[in-house]
C-alpha cells in the first residue's frame, strides 16, 4: 500500500476513510452515491486523479479504478479525454433511492415501509409453512418457475385485479423491480423508447438507463397520463412501450380512473405499444377499475407486487403476460435466474389461501386511512379525503436545490425524498416532497416528523 501523503492535500473529494469496508470498491461507490445525493458532489465536479485518491485512502490504485468503472456504468461519472473524470450532469437523479441502513438518528419518511409491526401475521403463516410435509422440498430447486399450488394461489389473488391467466402465462419474480428488469431485457432492446409520466418511479428511470432505453415524458393531470399527449408523443417519437402505475402512482399517488384508462387503452392499441403495468398499490383492487391487462391482454405485462400490501421482506411479485410475450419472458427468467425463492412464494401462498392475506390487506388499508388523516392535520392546505396511500406527494413551492432540501431536513431529523429523483424531463418546473407515512414506526413519530417538515415550510415562508 502507498504511504498516505494526502491527508492535508486539497482534493476535490475526500471520502470518509473510516467507513470503507470490504469489498472496498463497492464501499467506495456507496460513499460516492451518498455524497452526490447529499449535494456534497455537485454536477461538473472534477474528481481527484485515481492514483491520488488511492494514495489518500491507502488503497490499491486498481480498487479506485474498479469503483470508478462501476460509478461510470451507473451514469454517475463521465470522463473527458485529457481532462479527467467528472460528476455527471444528472448524477443526483440517477442515485436510486433506498433506505439508509445503520442510522437511527432520524425519522425515516423516505423509504416506504409497510406497517412492519403487522408482520406477526406473516410470521404465523411462516411457522405453519415450516410444519408442512413438503417444507424441505421448498429449499430445493425443484420447480424453478413455481410449484403447482403456488399458481393456484396466484390465480386467486390476480382474479381480484381482473387479471385472469393460466399457469403458462404467469411467473413469480423477486419483487416488482426485478420483474421490470425481466420485461426490459426480454421485450425491449437498447435504443428503444418507452413513454412514462413526467414524474415516474425512480427505480424504473434507473433501469431504463441501465438497459440503454430512452424515456419520453408525457404530460399528466390529476387523472394521470393524458391520452392526447401520449398520442402526440407516439407521433413525434418512435415509441415501443408505455410504463404506468395506474392504481397508485409512485410518487404522485394518482389513481387513474376507469374512463381515463379506457381512453389510454385506445391510444396504446392504436400505436401497438407494449404496456408495463405496475400495480403498485397498498389496497385491495377495486372491481370498478379495469386493469390494462383486462383492457389489452395481448399487449400488457402486469406486475402485482406483494411487498407493500402483504410483507416488505418477502420479495414476491406476480408477473402476468400475453401469449405474444410468453416465450421471451420465460427464456429471460431461465437464463437470468431471476425467479424468487420457493419458500417466500410458499409463505405468500399460505397467506392468500388461508384468507390472512386479505385480512392483512384490509387492516393496512384502515391504517393507511388513519395516517393520511394525520398528514391532513399538519397540512390542511393539501388535504385529500379518504386517501389511503402509504406516501403523500407534498407540493414544495421553492426553487431550492432538492439535494440541499433533503440535507437540511435530515439535519433536522427527517429523511425524505425530493421530487428531482422522480422527474423525467430535463428541467423540473414544479417541486414536491415524497413523504412515506408508514415508515416512522408509530403515529407519535409520524407526528414528530410531520411537525418538523411543517416547521421547515414555515421557516421558508411556504405555507402562506
Amino acid at each position: 500500500m502507498p504511504v498516505n501523503s494526502f491527508d492535508n492535500y486539497p482534493l476535490t473529494w475526500k471520502p470518509d476513510k473510516s467507513r470503507l469496508k470490504p469489498p472496498i470498491y463497492l464501499s467506495l461507490v456507496t460513499l460516492l452515491e451518498e455524497d452526490v445525493a447529499d449535494g456534497k458532489l455537485l454536477p461538473g465536479t472534477k474528481l481527484p486523479p485515481q492514483r491520488e485518491l488511492a494514495d489518500y485512502l491507502d488503497i490499491n490504485f486498481t480498487t479506485v479504478t474498479r469503483a470508478f468503472d462501476i460509478a461510470r456504468s451507473k451514469g454517475l461519472l463521465h470522463g473527458v479525454t485529457g481532462r479527467g473524470t467528472f460528476i455527471s450532469p444528472r448524477a443526483a437523479e440517477l442515485v436510486t433511492i433506498h433506505e439508509k441502513p445503520g442510522r437511527d438518528n432520524f425519522i425515516s419518511m423516505g423509504y416506504i415501509a409497510s406497517f412492519e409491526h403487522l408482520n406477526t401475521i406473516v410470521a404465523d403463516a411462516a411457522r405453519r409453512v415450516m410444519m408442512k410435509d413438503h417444507f424441505n422440498d421448498l429449499l430445493a430447486y425443484r420447480y424453478w418457475l413455481g410449484w403447482p399450488h403456488h399458481f393456484a394461489a396466484a390465480r386467486r389473488w390476480l382474479d381480484g385485479y381482473g387479471v385472469h391467466v393460466d399457469d403458462q402465462h404467469m411467473s413469480f419474480v423477486y419483487g416488482a423491480t426485478n420483474g421490470m428488469s425481466i420485461i426490459l431485457a426480454a421485450l425491449f432492446k437498447p435504443g428503444d423508447t418507452i413513454a412514462v409520466e413526467e414524474y415516474s418511479f425512480s427505480n424504473f428511470i434507473e433501469l431504463a438507463r441501465i438497459f440503454h432505453i430512452s424515456l419520453v415524458p408525457v404530460r399528466t393531470d390529476q387523472q394521470g397520463m393524458i391520452p392526447d399527449e401520449l398520442d402526440r408523443a407516439c407521433r413525434l417519437n418512435s415509441v415501443q412501450g408505455v410504463y404506468l402505475m395506474p392504481s397508485c402512482s409512485n410518487p404522485t399517488t394518482v389513481c387513474i380512473p376507469a374512463d381515463r384508462r379506457r381512453e389510454l387503452a385506445k391510444v396504446i392499441k392504436k400505436h401497438k405499444l407494449t404496456v408495463i403495468e405496475d400495480d403498485y398499490s397498498a389496497d385491495l383492487p377495486s372491481p370498478d377499475l379495469p386493469s390494462f391487462f383486462e383492457l389489452l391482454p395481448e399487449q400488457t405485462c402486469f406486475l402485482c407486487g406483494a411487498s407493500k400490501i402483504l410483507c416488505t421482506g418477502l420479495r414476491v411479485s406476480f408477473l402476468a403476460y400475453g401469449e405474444a410475450y410468453r416465450e421471451r419472458i420465460v427464456n429471460a427468467l431461465y437464463n437470468m435466474v431471476m425467479t424468487t425463492s420457493s419458500l417466500d412464494v410458499e409463505i405468500i401462498s399460505e397467506l392468500i389461501m388461508s384468507g390472512d392475506g386479505y385480512r392483512l390487506a384490509l387492516k393496512k388499508h384502515e391504517m393507511g386511512l388513519a395516517v393520511n388523516k394525520i398528514f391532513d392535520e399538519y397540512f390542511p392546505q393539501w388535504t385529500e379525503p379518504d386517501k389511503y396511500s402509504f406516501h403523500r406527494w407534498l407540493p414544495f413551492p421553492s426553487d431550492k436545490k432538492g439535494a440541499l432540501v433533503e440535507s437540511e431536513l435530515l439535519d433536522r431529523g427527517v429523511e425524505l425524498f425530493h421530487s428531482y429523483h422522480f422527474y423525467v424531463p430535463a428541467k423540473e418546473e414544479q417541486h414536491f416532497l415524497r413523504i412515506a407515512l408508514t415508515s416512522p414506526g408509530s403515529n407519535e413519530k409520524l407526528r414528530q416528523g410531520l411537525a418538523i417538515i411543517r416547521n421547515y415550510y414555515q421557516e421558508l415562508g411556504l405555507l402562506g
